[in-house]
């Protein structure tokens, strides 16, 4: 799949080393992991931030990727809202899957979605690995 600079987006691995952006997650127990946390991340934002993250993702309902601009012009706010909205999302689920993976032991587990240098597009290949019913 691309991402919207039309480059080849990288695969992401959770191991108990990093995420890199590699190969798929293969672990069951580790998808399962993500999944939950994703769900739980989700469920943390407000209305606004989760809208904002599943437009910009494409995901259901929505059947395309969404610029920040489109997002801005739907809620009536400017880009500069709707781009710490997406932040604060990437933030939350960031901070869930560290909390969970944690949680259920992976001590040394290096994960970090960041909100620059492509963390959306991140998130969506994390999204479709684990939680492809999503899109």
């Amino acid at each position: 799949m691309e991402n919207l600079e039309g480059n080849l987006k990288p695969k992401l691995n959770i191991s108990n080393e990093n995420i890199s952006g590699e190969k798929i997650i293969e672990d069951n127990e580790k998808k399962l992991i993500a999944k939950k946390s994703i769900e739980r991340a989700f469920s943390l934002l407000n209305e606004r931030q989760l809208i904002t993250l599943k437009m910009r993702l494409g995901i259901k309902p929505y059947k395309k990727r969404h610029t920040l601009q489109e997002i801005a012009e739907k809620f009536g706010v400017t880009i500069e809202t709707t781009r710490k909205d997406q932040i604060h999302a990437i933030v939350i689920l960031n901070q869930s899957l560290h909390k969970d993976f944690k949680k259920a032991g992976y001590d040394n587990l290096d994960i970090n979605i960041s909100w620059r240098n492509n963390g959306i597009d991140n998130i969506l290949t994390l999204i479709e690995n684990v939680f492809p019913e999503l899109l």
